[in-house]
């Protein structure tokens, strides 16, 4: 018989590919499915379209929303567009091959905020003040929820059922499109920031104003907090495995599991690694790498084996706010302060 040779781990590493500076801070950034195109929008009103590998403008335009921010960005799931939202109220729908616009349809008077595609790419969701509508692929309108108890801060798809939500204060909202109505509350006495579904459906997290997350099962009369954190939670994220739900409320990260019996009455892991409040995470590699970007202008990559150890780090000379990174994560984007874009190439 053959003795087994332990085989060393393979280093995790990280080099930078290239830096960009916009006329504004880059509020809207989406990179694109195949990795191979990123997307940046200002608060400027500038809107460009660049190559992953060197940073080099595919298309730009100076003026998308009539001179206004553009405040989110995201390729269809196919990647054969790329949708803008802004401060004018419209939802913009742009051709990556041509660089041109496809079209343009008014989601409410004000801010638009949030945006996102259903998984076939067949519905476009938009989120304007305490207003939430949907457009089909070719820009007609499809439904509109009005009268939210206040801005809308998050909106989501179910992972694998027709079924739409909203995020606002006093918790999230199954949305009826068709019936322009909320057709089931997960009530919560609060401010939610941010909310996001497992990547099994059977549960929906929220980060909170005041410093805790809730949880709700689906499908169950049955919730579950997670309080005690110092600051409020803006940015959380879930991961394969479990699931497993990480968020942040200052520097360290805290990463719970759902596997087994769930995370009553147990502790959360945490990961050091910033200096400065951490602005957005992402799971990434199934569930193995967890990156994030952070107020001192750090990349973290922190590997699930061993124990969430550092997997690799990067840091630049502004503060990081935005982090978009393929599935496997051999390309890596962030935006920064003073309109600064960076590209990286991970190696595992």
């Amino acid at each position: 018989m053959f003795k087994k040779v332990a085989q060393p781990k393979r280093e995790w590493r990280l080099e930078r590919a290239w830096a960009v500076e916009f006329d504004d801070y880059a509020q809207g950034l989406a990179l694109a499915p195949d990795g191979a195109l990123v997307a940046a929008g200002t608060l400027g009103g500038a809107f460009e379209i660049l190559t992953v590998a060197d940073g080099k403008v595919v298309h730009a335009h100076e003026s998308v929303h009539g001179g206004l921010g553009v405040l989110a960005a995201e390729f269809t799931p196919k990647g054969d567009a790329i949708a803008t939202v802004g401060e004018d109220g419209h939802l913009c729908l742009w051709d990556v091959l041509s660089g041109q616009l496809r079209w343009k349809a008014a989601v409410g008077k004000g801010w638009v905020e949030k945006l996102c595609f259903s998984a076939d790419g067949n519905l476009i969701a938009a989120s304007c003040g305490k207003t939430v509508a949907v457009f089909d692929a070719a820009g007609a309108p499809v439904g509109k929820v009005e009268g939210h108890a206040s801005t809308v801060t998050a909106i989501f798809w179910h992972p694998f059922r027709k079924a739409f939500f909203s995020a606002c204060y006093g918790g999230l909202q199954e949305l009826d499109l068709s019936g322009g109505k909320i057709a089931r509350s997960y009530p919560y006495k609060g401010s939610l920031l941010t909310a996001a579904p497992s990547p099994d459906g059977k549960v929906l997290a929220s980060g909170n104003q005041d410093g805790s997350m809730h949880i709700w099962f689906t499908g169950t009369t049955k919730d579950l907090e997670m309080s005690g954190y110092q600051g409020r939670i803006d940015t959380l994220a879930w991961g394969e495995g479990g699931p497993i739900l990480a968020c942040a409320d200052g520097p360290v990260i805290t990463v719970w599991n759902f596997g087994g019996k769930g995370p009553a009455g147990t502790h959360p892991l945490e990961i050091q690694g910033h200096e400065g409040r951490v602005h957005e995470i992402a799971f990434r590699r199934g569930g193995t790498l967890l990156l994030s970007v952070g107020e001192e202008g750090t990349l973290h990559g922190a590997r699930r084996d061993p124990s969430w150890g550092t997997g690799f780090v990067d840091q630049v000379d502004v503060p990081l706010r935005a982090v978009r990174a393929t599935p496997n994560a051999e390309v890596i984007v962030a935006a920064g302060d003073e309109g600064k874009l960076f590209g990286w190439h991970a190696f595992f």
